[in-house]
């Protein structure tokens, strides 16, 4: 605690650095005396905050050194005073500038202070366990002929054994998600069943899970919570929903009518920025034994991407060393035989939710490249706001030329000048900051109904905000109104006085147009990203799999037992409604495929990698799975006859599946038939490439059920397959899911991205367009005269249109140029991400530049226009 509780050391060093030696120690003693009694009341973390906030408020004149020259200083209260009333008078005066920057300002934060949630969110997970720096997940790298891949999938016994050959680690566990189940609860009383039916959350875990993890337990000890066999921990909501306000403890449980639990335990549940997803309850590791057909508990010849292992290590533990250990300790307990190579590797806690190279259980990590396109995106909005700022600012500059003149003459120096446009940039992004904050709330609650963000994203002021907000203050003050300010302070006094200054910024016209070129090249950048990701995303819905996908249903299997499913499989086949139906042990397209190895000695292959699919013989119809050679199983077929795909015909050097008709191949010790060649079809999803694949027999092993419907009349469908599933099943809850909603649900990162990429570069180019009516309206009010002047001598409306239209034109084709190699490389890295993907047309290009040119048009002609349809006598009535 003692070291937890020292001063914040940058604060701390800001005060020691503006304040004068004879005031620090009361001052500091002051501060100092406060933060102990807030750690007290309010916590460590309120405490530094409010201590940080406490040095701010100090930076006041009574404070500061005092250094030679201060009372000349830019900074000093009567001027910093009159500055501010002057800056607010000017604002007012000029309420189109000020409210088009604070609308693009407002704008640019909103986006910059969303995205930073979002992306602090997403990079949070599992940093609140106080070990979090020591804890890794033990994953794996492996090749083969096949070529290289990454596994977060582990082995029963590793945790054991790397305790017992390693003592040096401080804690090892293995883990083991179970996903769902259906629970039911005896009274003991009246003998009534409740169930409860959990899709998600439930997990196996050894006894240190609460040793290691840093999830707090409300009742229960964790070093022996779950240690015994058949005990559980429950969460302390699901306690709540199983048993209300009465103590669980000592209740039994029951999962899925086979594994009967003692509650030993009530956890706090889970935040929501984890990725151990046991939210609902943790069992005991030895019971899984009662439940998996595969739970061997000492076998190394298992390894299953719902078991992984996690390991703890002592501080300033060499994680690397470690890792050149785990090579003989791989060598020792696995026949490698059949690997090039074969690594365990530890990979840090806190990366697990952003390392794209291996699963999280079944769930899918977050990019971190789409975190730093995000990042991207909020710093080029940002960087478009501050553009609109300096090109309104410049252009400004020349209604204002006069008063700077006079403010010269009157004894104004430059850092006067430069102070007091630096402040009239200060007061409209502190308006914009607030406005910001106080539309945050709101802006968060639409993008999360728009979006499934891994989790919920919460507006508050905590003092990583408030630090941020700050540096976009400094930032855009700095970059936005320096510039500006340092033209607008470098004008001659008689020449201003006199109206010949415009020569004098002929280089800030120059920049100006140089800062529009760079806005269209990131508006036209967004629109060509925003285009190649949908179009891939389009092309995953809309690309042919390999099978069917709509109007199916697949329905979890509770048991594995073959007299049940064929009573089923004959209930369902009584409806005219129902196609047709298929039990297997997974649907074509999975989040993680089985696999094993076969031996093809006519062909000379050995220790080859194979897809297993284990099926019915109605897979290949009801999943509409076309044949290509061949025929179909049936079951009267032994385990020996297979079905293959293309892509192992073609393996083994066959390019007409009809000769593949007959042919042996061994596996597992056994020879197998090819009796049919089906179609090529995505078992994973189309960031893999489709590898060599067989479907075979294996009843003991179905976990799901599909279901093909006609699609007529959905709601008497699923009637009568609920009361046909209730039938066989009466004791479990009936569930289902539709097919194409399942494949939906695999790509949701990608959607995410896309709909951001929308959202963001709607934004970027709405700020643009902002930015370029307001240019467009001062160069209106700048060339009235000439407008004017022009219509006498008899120009059109047309041409005064393309008066203002021309050099944006040119603007835009230079942008074009610039943007097109940059979007080109950086979606082509993007799309190298998945092994089927789109080709990027060069079309799309010209299309982002006339798409540009549209919204320029719209934008400038509105109000050149306006400019153009001003009566000519208005305008000159004065010369």
């Amino acid at each position: 605690m003692k070291e937890k509780a020292i001063i914040p050391r940058i604060p701390k060093a800001f005060f020691k650095w503006y304040c004068r030696r004879d005031r620090y120690e009361e001052l500091h003693g002051d501060l100092e005396e406060f933060y102990y009694e807030r750690i007290a009341e309010m916590g460590l973390a309120k405490a530094r905050f409010r201590y940080f906030l406490d040095v701010l408020r100090c930076f006041q004149p009574y404070a500061w050194k005092k250094t030679k020259g201060i009372q000349n200083s830019i900074i000093n209260r009567p001027m910093l005073y009159n500055d501010l009333k002057s800056s607010i008078r000017i604002l007012n005066r000029n309420r189109s500038y000020a409210l088009i920057n604070v609308l693009g300002l407002s704008i640019g934060i909103i986006c910059c202070l969303a995205i930073f949630l979002i992306v602090r969110m997403e990079t949070s997970f599992d940093n609140f366990h106080a070990k979090a720096d020591r804890i890794y997940r033990l994953v794996t790298h492996k090749e083969t002929s096949n070529g290289f891949s990454a596994s977060a999938s582990s082995f029963y016994p590793a945790a054991k054994t790397l305790m017992n050959d390693f003592p040096d680690i401080e804690n090892a566990l293995v883990t083991e998600y179970y996903d769902g189940g259906i629970i039911s609860i005896t009274d003991p009383d009246s003998s009534h069943v409740r169930r409860f039916m959990e899709d998600t959350g439930i997990g196996f875990a050894t006894s240190s899970f609460f040793q290691v993890f840093d999830f707090e337990l409300l009742r229960g000890n964790e070093n022996n919570v779950i240690s015994n066999p058949n005990s559980v921990a429950l969460s302390e909501s699901i306690a709540k929903k199983y048993f209300g306000d009465d103590n669980p403890i000592g209740k039994t449980i029951r999962l899925d009518n086979t594994l009967d639990l003692e509650v030993t335990g009530i956890y706090e549940d889970f935040p929501s920025n984890t990725d151990i997803p046991f939210h609902t309850m943790i069992i005991s590791f030895e019971s899984i034994r009662e439940v998996s057909q595969f739970a061997n508990l000492e076998s190394w010849n298992i390894q299953l991407s719902s078991i992984q292992t996690f390991v703890l290590l002592p501080e300033n533990y060499d994680h690397e060393q470690l890792e050149i250990q785990l090579s003989g300790f791989s060598e020792k307990y696995l026949d490698l035989s059949e690997y090039k190579s074969f690594n365990f590797i530890l990979q840090p806690l806190p990366e697990i939710h952003t390392d794209e190279r291996y699963s999280n259980y079944y769930q899918l990590p977050v990019s971190i490249e789409s975190m730093k396109s995000l990042m991207l995106i909020g710093l080029l909005i940002i960087l478009t706001a501050c553009i609109n700022f300096i090109n309104l600012s410049t252009a400004q500059s020349l209604k204002r030329g006069k008063s700077i003149g006079i403010r010269k003459v009157l004894g104004s120096n430059k850092s006067g000048l430069v102070a007091h446009f630096l402040m009239e940039t200060s007061i409209i992004v502190l308006v914009s900051l607030a406005i910001s904050f106080a539309s945050m709330g709101l802006v968060l609650d639409l993008l999360q109904k728009f979006l499934n963000f891994s989790a919920p994203i919460h507006f508050s002021m905590s003092g990583e905000l408030m630090i941020f907000a700050g540096i976009i203050f400094l930032l855009v003050v700095v970059t936005a109104g320096l510039y500006p300010a340092f033209i607008i302070s470098r004008f001659h006094p008689l020449q201003v006085i006199k109206s010949r200054f415009v020569h004098e910024i002929r280089g800030g016209f120059n920049l100006r147009k140089a800062l529009i070129v760079v806005q269209f090249v990131i508006s036209q950048a967004l629109i060509i990203g925003v285009i190649i990701v949908s179009q891939q995303i389009s092309y995953f819905s809309k690309s042919d799999p390999g099978f069917e996908k709509e109007h199916i249903l697949t329905i979890p299997l509770p048991e594995n037992d073959t007299r049940k499913t064929t009573l089923l499989k004959n209930e369902l086949g009584n409806s005219p409604l129902v196609v047709s139906s298929s039990f297997a042990m997974s649907e074509p397209m999975t989040e993680g495929d089985l696999s094993g190895y076969y031996n093809c000695e006519e062909k000379g292959i050995t220790k080859e990698l194979v897809a297993l699919k284990f099926a019915d013989e109605d897979y290949a119809e009801t999943f509409g799975i076309e044949l290509l050679a061949g025929r179909s199983r049936k079951n009267t077929d032994s385990v020996k006859n297979v079905l293959v795909n293309e892509a192992f015909v073609h393996r083994l050097g066959i390019m007409d599946p009809r000769d593949a008709i007959g042919m042996k191949f061994q596996m597992s010790g056994r020879d197998r038939t090819i009796i049919g060649v089906v179609r090529n079809f995505n078992t994973q999803t189309f960031h893999k490439k489709i590898n060599p694949m067989l479907i075979g027999s294996l009843p003991g092993y179905y976990y799901t059920g599909g279901v093909k419907i006609s699609g007529k009349n959905v709601t008497e469908t699923l009637q009568h397959i609920r009361k046909s599933w209730e039938k066989v099943f009466p004791e479990y809850i009936f569930d289902y899911e539709f097919y194409d909603k399942t494949i939906s649900r695999y790509y949701e990162g990608e959607q995410r991205v896309s709909v951001l990429f929308r959202i963001f570069s709607f934004i970027s180019i709405f700020i643009s367009c902002i930015g370029l009516f307001g240019l467009v309206t001062f160069m209106a009010e700048q060339k009235e005269k000439e407008i004017g002047i022009r219509k006498v001598l008899g120009a059109t409306i047309r041409n005064i249109i393309m008066l203002f239209s021309r050099e944006f034109v040119i603007m835009i084709a230079i942008a074009l140029i610039i943007s097109t190699p940059i979007a080109w490389y950086l979606m082509n890295n993007w799309l190298s991400d998945f092994a089927y993907r789109i080709t990027i047309n060069p079309a799309l290009f010209i299309g982002a530049g006339v798409l540009t040119l549209v919204l320029t048009i719209i934008t400038v002609g509105y109000k050149s226009y306006r400019a153009a349809m001003v009566d000519p006598v208005n305008t000159l009535k004065d010369e």
